[in-house]
């Protein structure tokens, strides 16, 4: 019997996309987003994600999210949408979850990214302005700690990785403020988001491309090849090389 391995279904959605395959990587990524809210899939494997572990089961979050816009990429707005709702609903019922006002605040800057990332009704800025207000009335002795928080990081890196090569990409001193000991440190992850994720999804449905994450990397590699660019630029991602600035597939020199 093949042992189980939580992160097959997301590594094979990171192939779908370097393939050039984004409906694919939606259905892998929506799998791994739904397993991980289960408790059984990547980072939430075997966490009690409503319960004690609740920050690991927004690792579903963000590959729902991922899912959304894979979606856009594949020019299914209908289902990205779906997935959006899906995504938000869940993000607003981890409001009711988790302990603090900081973490409730995060949850809804978490719903805010599905809003800007599926279209949705809702207004975009006014999702973001809601966990604005939550974040400016939260009592947060440490911010910079809090926010390497699994729950913090999943709601951190759905949006970065959705944002690689759009024009519109954002590193973690852009998404926070500058004093990590004041909460405005964390008031700045729903302020960038509102400017930048509603052009990210716009540039992912237009290009039809949603770039998968950022690995181990090396740059000027002896031994590959990007076949597009001609550069040797490596993003060593689930299981393959891809080449870090088109994210496509290498080849051995």
């Amino acid at each position: 019997m093949t042992e189980f391995d939580p992160t097959a279904r997301r590594a094979e959605a990171v192939r779908a996309l370097v393939d050039g395959e984004p409906a694919r990587a939606a259905d892998r990524y929506t799998v791994a987003g739904r397993g991980a809210l289960a408790g059984r899939e990547a980072e939430a494997h075997g966490r009690d994600v409503l319960g004690a572990d609740a920050g690991r089961g927004a690792y579903g979050l963000r590959y729902l999210l991922l899912a959304t816009f894979a979606h856009r990429a594949a020019g299914d707005d209908r289902r990205a949408r779906l997935r959006a709702t899906e995504g938000r609903a869940v993000a607003v019922d981890y409001a009711a979850v988790v302990d603090s006002t900081v973490e409730r605040a995060c949850c809804l800057e978490a719903a805010a990214d599905f809003v800007a990332a599926g279209g949705l009704d809702a207004s975009t800025e006014d999702a973001y302005d809601r966990a604005l207000a939550a974040y400016r009335g939260a009592d947060e002795p440490e911010p910079l700690d809090r926010a390497t928080d699994p729950l913090f990081e999943a709601v951190r890196l759905g949006p970065q990785q959705a944002a690689r090569n759009t024009g519109h990409g954002f590193d973690w001193d852009e998404l926070h403020g500058s004093d990590p000991d004041d909460v405005d440190y964390l008031v700045g992850r729903p302020r960038l988001k509102r400017s930048r994720l509603p052009r990210v999804a716009e540039t992912v449905a237009e290009t039809g491309v949603l770039a998968p994450p950022r690995g181990t990397t090396e740059h000027n590699n002896a031994d590959y090849v990007c076949p597009e660019c001609g550069r040797s630029e490596v993003n060593w991602i689930a299981g393959i090389e891809a080449c870090l600035d088109c994210d496509v597939r290498m080849e051995r020199k």
